[in-house]
């Protein structure tokens, strides 16, 4: 079968990315949905503006979860054809009852929320296992909730090297199936994340600086959200400059190629030297024509034997090499947009080289032009507390059972 043909019955990738951004998207609604508010009094007042969906009472955001879970549902049904899934039924009959019992409802939602995880992964590992990261991820970045142990306790958790190991598996697992470069590029994001909580003492951090951090990381996952979700592409986070960054790594990482090769033919580059310098010795030394075409048949030789052995060597590389380089270069850059400072330019234990000549050269050489040391995030002020969790309701494998 050739690469262009297909066998009968198997999805394209289009298909398979759309299947595994709506699971991931999936996971991630499930979790807020858990975790939010279930009911509340509270009725939509009359006002100068329409309300947005962070003023809808708990019951409304509620349906708006359970309505997205129907949605994700009949997707995945469509892209997987006979394969059984639940229904959100059980969880409507508990909502619907006045007044809702919280327990009884979150109760259903988690019963749900198994039987989706059980049979995703039984129809496809890969739609299980972006559910899962989903679902994850959202617990990763979620507002804080309780006292100012309980966050700083959280936090310590959702940023846990383990648990972020976890997590980047996941996410290296479904890169072929995730958007271009959004899975590497919330990958290296989050790792960034994680070398940073290491170096921060967040163990000692106090609350301001707990609140402040756990808002940026919420904010954070909201691009993580988008990016894996394919509600945006990692793409449109970049700008001129990210281009530019990404073009002076690759052509660092294309000269080192260029270095490696021209190891690799130092011997037939040795022999063309000399035998280039013994033609222009005959040519310079003779005056007669048939010395001189003597020297240049051996300059031609040098050159030939040189062009035959480079292109021995290069007959394994193609201009599809500079693909991947690039690739890579821009996995990179979107890693810088989805990360803030400080975490966005923390590498352990770098010291930015000092003076305009020693920073230009260290960029070519590394397509790295502001790495840091990090600090813990500084509190904010004038910033609003964190959005409640059922903020985010509106949110568009088999891994260990660790990253919860």
């Amino acid at each position: 079968m050739t690469g262009s043909e297909q066998a009968p019955g198997t999805p394209d990738a289009t298909a398979v990315t759309s299947a595994v951004t709506t699971s991931f998207a999936f996971g991630w609604q499930m979790a807020r949905l858990y975790t939010g508010p279930m009911s509340s009094a509270a009725e939509p007042q009359l006002k100068e503006d329409l309300p947005g969906l962070s003023d809808l009472p708990a019951a409304q955001l509620v349906k708006l979860g359970l309505a997205q879970a129907d949605m994700a549902l009949s997707r995945l049904k469509t892209f997987l054809g006979d394969a059984p899934l639940p229904t959100t039924d059980a969880v409507r009959e508990e909502a619907a009852k006045s007044p809702p019992d919280r327990d009884a409802v979150r109760k259903a939602i988690l019963d749900l929320h198994i039987a989706v995880l059980v049979q995703l992964m039984a129809a496809d590992y890969r739609l299980g296992k972006a559910y899962g990261l989903g679902r994850a991820m959202a617990d990763t970045c979620a507002s804080a909730h309780g006292d100012e142990t309980e966050r700083r306790q959280a936090l310590q958790h959702h940023l846990e090297p383990h648990r972020a190991l976890v997590l980047l598996a996941w996410l290296d697992d479904l890169k072929t199936v995730f958007p271009a470069h959004a899975s590497q590029g919330a990958a290296d994001s989050l790792q960034r994340w994680e070398r940073w909580a290491g170096s921060a003492g967040l163990a000692t951090a106090d609350p301001a600086t707990v609140n402040s951090t756990t808002r940026v990381l919420h904010r954070c996952g909201q691009t993580w959200r988008a990016v894996l979700s394919g509600e945006k592409m990692a793409t449109d986070l970049l700008e001129v400059s990210d281009y530019v960054t990404a073009a002076r790594g690759t052509l660092a990482r294309a000269a080192e190629i260029a270095r490696a090769l021209a190891l690799r033919l130092w011997m037939p580059l040795a022999v063309a030297g000399v035998l280039i310098g013994i033609g222009i010795w005959l040519i310079i030394a003779n005056h007669s024509t048939a010395q001189v075409l003597a020297g240049l048949g051996t300059i031609a030789g040098g050159l030939g034997i040189t062009w035959r052995s480079a292109a021995g060597s290069l007959e394994h590389l193609s201009l599809d090499l500079v693909r991947p380089l690039w690739g890579a270069q821009i996995d990179g850059v979107v890693a810088a947009r989805l990360t803030p400072v400080p975490q966005r330019d923390y590498v352990a234990g770098f010291q930015r080289p000092h003076g305009r000549w020693r920073r230009a050269w260290h960029e070519l050489r590394t397509a790295n032009s502001s790495a840091v040391p990090s600090t813990p995030a500084q509190p904010d002020p004038g910033q609003p507390d964190p959005a409640p969790a059922n903020s985010g309701m509106n949110e568009s494998g088999t891994g260990p059972a660790t990253a919860s």
